[in-house]
């Protein structure tokens, strides 16, 4: 079944929602799974907090294999939080994790699914599958003024979950050479594809890897109106570590850069974590989102590392949303709820700034 919207909906050109990225750090907020149910409210609270940006996650409106079956499901989920943005004036994107022919990372990672066969030289069936699904999705919402782009796909990360390559053109030449993949090429098939719905949504690029910091540059996809967006958890020993108050910030771990042990830190996370993302920010002239942040569990010092990484996306222009709105009943990610109530101060205080 559908979930039909009867709401009035403002219209703008696409052009001026690009404008607002184009704002120093204007969009602040959480990304948002339907999975876990949300009501009204929650929406209410999250822009009484002063957030402006939800992310909304979605794991596709077609189904990843044949035949290739409309998602209703999910598509009803997005239309849910997409109806709770409007009464509330929010902004919104629509962050794309699966699709014909691709698996959610997370789930690939995990080995809950076979590999994304979207990367393969020579699969063009499944890259239009996929293409048509984007614009689908775009020309759902493109009338709506809050919504502000179109994430095209969340975290790639191709074949190699295990890569001896610490810096982005290692990266890129082992996935070229040994698995022939130029995700690059892909990236600007699929951009290529929604400009022929919509000539002017703001469309966001990840890079391969989870697109941490550390391994930029990514790909340069050629379009007007793109924006980037970074994701970054480390050091993964603290930002995922299974109970509360079981690491510390700032303290050594262990850096992929230079694969030793490193003090973390709000010098080192400027200067060494997010140095190529900022350089490539330089390089393009894109605007840049950190898209996906935070703690799995309150941790000591958790209030100094959001203060930190927040610090450091105020400081680039970048805009900002951390993982992930009101996650069930668990306390995971949960930083509203940490017993650490300094946490959720910072939060709101740089939600507000």
């Amino acid at each position: 079944m559908s979930f039909t919207l009867t709401l009035t909906i403002s219209v703008c050109y696409s052009s001026d929602r690009y404008s607002l990225w184009l704002k120093p750090s204007f969009f602040r907020g959480y990304n948002i799974l339907y999975e876990s149910p949300k009501t009204q409210k929650d929406i209410s609270d999250f822009r009484n907090y002063g957030g402006n940006l939800l992310q909304i996650g979605t794991r596709g409106f077609v189904k990843e294999d044949n035949p290739y079956d409309t998602n209703f499901i999910n598509i009803a989920g997005v239309d849910s939080i997409v109806k709770f943005c409007r009464v509330e004036g929010i902004y919104y994107v629509i962050a794309v994790r699966s699709g014909p022919g691709a698996y959610d990372t997370y789930y690939e990672t995990e080995g809950l699914t076979p590999p994304s066969r979207i990367w393969d030289e020579g699969n063009e069936k499944e890259r239009k599958l996929y293409a048509d699904m984007l614009k689908m999705i775009v020309i759902r919402y493109n009338e709506d003024s809050l919504f502000v782009g179109i994430n095209i796909l969340v975290e790639p990360r191709p074949k190699v979950f295990s890569v001896p390559a610490n810096f982005s053109s290692l990266y890129k030449s082992f996935l070229e050479k040994f698995y022939n993949i130029n995700m690059g090429k892909v990236l600007q098939y699929f951009t290529d594809e929604v400009r022929k719905t919509d000539k002017t949504i703001p469309i966001l690029i990840q890079n391969f890897a989870y697109s941490t910091p550390e391994l930029f540059p990514a790909y340069e996809v050629e379009d007007p109106y793109i924006v980037y967006d970074v994701h970054f958890y480390g050091p993964y020993e603290y930002t995922h570590a299974d109970k509360p108050y079981s690491a510390k910030y700032p303290a050594y771990y262990k850096s992929i850069i230079s694969l030793e042990d490193e003090y973390y830190n709000y010098a080192f996370l400027k200067n060494k974590i997010f140095r190529e993302a900022r350089n490539f920010q330089l390089k393009t002239g894109r605007p840049f989102i950190l898209g996906e942040f935070g703690i799995r569990y309150p941790q000591y010092g958790s209030h100094l590392y959001l203060h930190d990484v927040m610090s450091i996306c105020l400081e680039y222009g970048w805009h900002f949303a951390l993982w992930d709105w009101r996650r069930g009943e668990s306390e995971e990610w949960n930083i509203e709820n940490f017993s650490d109530t300094l946490s959720w101060k910072t939060v709101k205080e740089f939600f507000k700034r």
